[in-house]
C-alpha cells in the first residue's frame, strides 16, 4: 500500500529519476503480489492518477513506464479497474480532441493511441460491457482524429495505420469487431470520422468488403455530422475526414451528399461553409454538371460582409474550379459573377461595399485556373470586351482598378495571342489623365502576362507610351510607385527587343540610363526594401 501512496503523492512533480523509482516499485509490487487486494476507492484513485499523468509525461522513458504500469494493473485487477481506467482516458481524450492544432497535441494523441492499444491488448479475454466497448472505440477515435488534424494528411494516416497494424496483429479479431461496433452505434460522434478515415485508408487495398461497409458508415456520418449539423463543428473535426471524402463517387454525391449540402448552404451557410473547400477539393470526379448551382449557393457567403464566411466561400470557389472540365460551364459562372458585380443579377442584392466587389472579382480570377481545355481564345477576348474593359474604364477607385487588372491578368495568362482591341485597351489605360503610377503599374503587369514571344511585336506602336512610363521613374526616382512603373515598362521594352532586333534602335535612352552608374534607380536600398515587402 505504501508504494501506491508514493505513486499518488510523488508521480506528479518528482524528478525523472525519483518518478522512475516510484513507478518501478509499484510495478514490482503488483508483479510479486506485495500490494494487498485494493478496495474500489483505492482503485479509483489509482486509475484517476494514471489518467492525469497521460498529458504530463512527455519523455519516452516516462511513457514506457506508464504503459508497463497499465499492463500490470489490468492484469491484476481486470474488470474491477478496466472501466475506471477507460473513464480516466475518456476525460483526457475528450479534452485533447477539441483544442487548437499544435505539435504537442499530435504527440499526446499518438501516445494516447499507444496507451489505449496496451489497454486493449492487456484486457483481451476480459468480459467488457457493450457501453465500455463503444467508449474504448470513441477514445481511440478522439486520439486518431487529433493526430490526423495535427499532421499532414498522408503522414498522419501512415502513422495511424502503423499503430493500428500493430494492434490488429496482437488482437486479430478486433478489425471486424470495430466495424460491427461502428454499425451498431446509433449516434456517431464527430471523432468517429477520424477512425473511419483511418480504416478506409487501411481497407482500401486489403479488405474490399470491409471497405464498402465502412465507406457507407463514413459518408452517412459525414453528411449528418458535418454538412447537416445545426452547430458548427469544432476546428479539428474537418481535416480527418479527407479519406471519407475521397471515397465518395458521383452517384453517392448526387443522392446522399449534395442534397444535404444544398439545404445547409441555403439555410445556414455560416455553420458549414468551412467544410466546403475540403469537400470539393477531395472529390475524385467532374463537377461540371452541378457547378452552376454550387456557384449560386456560394455567392451569398462570398458577399456576406462577414470576413470568415467570405474567406471560406472564396476557398470553396478555388476548390470548385479545379473540378470543372467543361469550358462552357466555367464561362457561364464567370458571367453570373459579373452580373452580380454589375448589379444585374436579380437573385442577389446589389453590392454596397468595396470588399464585396473584391471578393467577387477574386472568384472571377480564380475561375481562370479551370482545367477546361475547351475555353477558346475568342471566349476570353469576348469576356474582356463585354465585362472587363467597360468595368475597368468606368471605375474610379484606385484599389479596385488594380484588383480588376490583377484578376484580368489571370485570364490573360491563358491567351496565346491578342487582338488590337486588347492592345488599344492597355494604351488607353496607360495614357488616361486620371491614371496614377499604381494603376499604370497594374496595367503594365497585366501586359507582361499577356504578351508572349511573337505577340510582343504588336506593342511596338506603344513605344512612346512605354518610354513615358520609364522616364517618369527616372525623373521621380524618390517615388517608389513611379520607379516600380518604370521597371515594368523597361521589362516590356526589353522583351520586345529580344523578339525584334530592329526595335533595339529605339532603346538608346533606356540602355544609356541602365548603364549610367549615377541613374541606377532600381538598385537603391529604399526601392529594393519596398519591393521585397510588397512581394
Amino acid at each position: 500500500m505504501e508504494s501506491l501512496k508514493n505513486f499518488v503523492r510523488y508521480s506528479w512533480y518528482s524528478s525523472p529519476k525519483v518518478r522512475t523509482n516510484i513507478i518501478n516499485d509499484l510495478i514490482e509490487s503488483f508483479k510479486t503480489n506485495q500490494v494487498d487486494d485494493l478496495p474500489d476507492p483505492a482503485l479509483k484513485i489509482l486509475a484517476h492518477t494514471i489518467g492525469q499523468l497521460v498529458p504530463l509525461y512527455t519523455t519516452t522513458k516516462s511513457r514506457i513506464l506508464l504503459s508497463t504500469l497499465l499492463d500490470e494493473v489490468i492484469r491484476k485487477y481486470k474488470e474491477r479497474i478496466l472501466k475506471l481506467i477507460i473513464n480516466a482516458f475518456d476525460v483526457q481524450s475528450r479534452a485533447i480532441c477539441k483544442i487548437h492544432p499544435h505539435r504537442n497535441a499530435r504527440f499526446q494523441a499518438d501516445y494516447g493511441i499507444i496507451y489505449m492499444s496496451r489497454i486493449v491488448v492487456a484486457s483481451n479475454g476480459i468480459t467488457i460491457e457493450e457501453e465500455t466497448d463503444k467508449l474504448i472505440l470513441l477514445i481511440f477515435s478522439r486520439f486518431i482524429s487529433t493526430l490526423l488534424a495535427n499532421s499532414s494528411n498522408s503522414l498522419g494516416l501512415k502513422l495511424v495505420d502503423k499503430r493500428l497494424n500493430s494492434l490488429f496483429k496482437q488482437v486479430p479479431t478486433l478489425t471486424e469487431h470495430w466495424v460491427i461496433l461502428l454499425k451498431s452505434i446509433s449516434e456517431h460522434d464527430l471523432a468517429h470520422l477520424g477512425l473511419i478515415s483511418s480504416l478506409l485508408y487501411r481497407f482500401k487495398t486489403k479488405e474490399p468488403t470491409l471497405y464498402e461497409q465502412v465507406k457507407t458508415i463514413g459518408i452517412d456520418s459525414y453528411s449528418k455530422l458535418i454538412l447537416g449539423t445545426r452547430t458548427k463543428p469544432y476546428e479539428t473535426a474537418l481535416k480527418p475526414c479527407n479519406e471519407i471524402l475521397s471515397s465518395i463517387d458521383i452517384e453517392t454525391f448526387k443522392t446522399k451528399v449534395y442534397p444535404v449540402l444544398n439545404r445547409s448552404l441555403l439555410r445556414n451557410p455560416e455553420i458549414i461553409i468551412e467544410a466546403v473547400p475540403s469537400l470539393l477539393s477531395n472529390l475524385q470526379f467532374d463537377l461540371s454538371y452541378t457547378a452552376n448551382e454550387l456557384a449560386k449557393l456560394l455567392a451569398a457567403p462570398l458577399i456576406s460582409k462577414t470576413e470568415s464566411l467570405e474567406i471560406s466561400a472564396l476557398a470553396s470557389f478555388r476548390a470548385l474550379v479545379r473540378q470543372i472540365s467543361n469550358g462552357e460551364t466555367t464561362i457561364s459562372i464567370v458571367q453570373y459573377l459579373f452580373n452580380i458585380l454589375n448589379g444585374t443579377e436579380s437573385s442577389v442584392n446589389k453590392l454596397s461595399v468595396i470588399s464585396q466587389r473584391e471578393n467577387v472579382l477574386s472568384a472571377i480570377g480564380t475561375l481562370s485556373r479551370s482545367p477546361s481545355t475547351n475555353i477558346s481564345q475568342d471566349d476570353i477576348l469576348k469576356l474582356f470586351e463585354k465585362y472587363f474593359y467597360p468595368m475597368i474604364q468606368q471605375e474610379v477607385h484606385e484599389g479596385l482598378i488594380c484588383h480588376m487588372l490583377q484578376q484580368m491578368s489571370s485570364w490573360c495568362s491563358r491567351l496565346t495571342s491578342s487582338n488590337q482591341t486588347l492592345t488599344d485597351f492597355f494604351k488607353k489605360g496607360l495614357e488616361q489623365k486620371t491614371s496614377t503610377s499604381i494603376t499604370r503599374a497594374a496595367y503594365l503587369q497585366c501586359m507582361l502576362v499577356t504578351y508572349k514571344e511573337d505577340s510582343l511585336t504588336t506593342l511596338i506602336p506603344l513605344h512612346s507610351t512605354l518610354m513615358a512610363s520609364y522616364e517618369r521613374g527616372l525623373n521621380q526616382s524618390t517615388l517608389i510607385n513611379c520607379v516600380h512603373e518604370a521597371l515594368l515598362a523597361a521589362l516590356i521594352m526589353i522583351n520586345i527587343a529580344q523578339m525584334n532586333s530592329s526595335y533595339d534602335s529605339k532603346l538608346t535612352t533606356l540602355w544609356a540610363s541602365l548603364n549610367d552608374s549615377k541613374r541606377q534607380i532600381f538598385t537603391t536600398d529604399k526601392f529594393q526594401r519596398e519591393i521585397n515587402q510588397a512581394g
